[in-house]
């Protein structure tokens, strides 16, 4: 209960900041692609930032879970491989020690 008391105050004092940086924000700002040129405000700029850094983290963390779950489907793989073979193995008639 108290987490989710924590994050929604968190979320709410980011909403405050956001109009709050928005309010003393109202300039414009230059990207220039060398072909095409953009003046969008401060607040949009800062936007397009942050979530192309958001989409981006996602994108190289698609790649890390992707690649444990190959790991993870190969030991599966593994561990059914060698519970057959064990299986297996205790089916074999014992020879006696004589």
């Amino acid at each position: 209960m108290l987490k989710r008391i924590s994050i929604i105050l968190v979320i709410i004092s980011i909403f405050f900041l956001v109009i709050y940086f928005t309010s003393i924000n109202q300039n414009s700002i230059r990207i220039d692609f060398g072909f095409v040129v953009f003046e969008p405000s401060v607040v949009l700029g800062v936007s397009l930032i942050f979530i192309l850094g958001w989409i981006f983290g996602l994108l190289c963390s698609m790649v890390y879970i992707i690649k444990l779950t190959n790991e993870q489907r190969n030991l599966k793989n593994n561990l059914k491989d060698a519970q057959s073979e064990l299986s297996g193995l205790r089916q074999l008639p014992t020879k006696d020690a004589n």
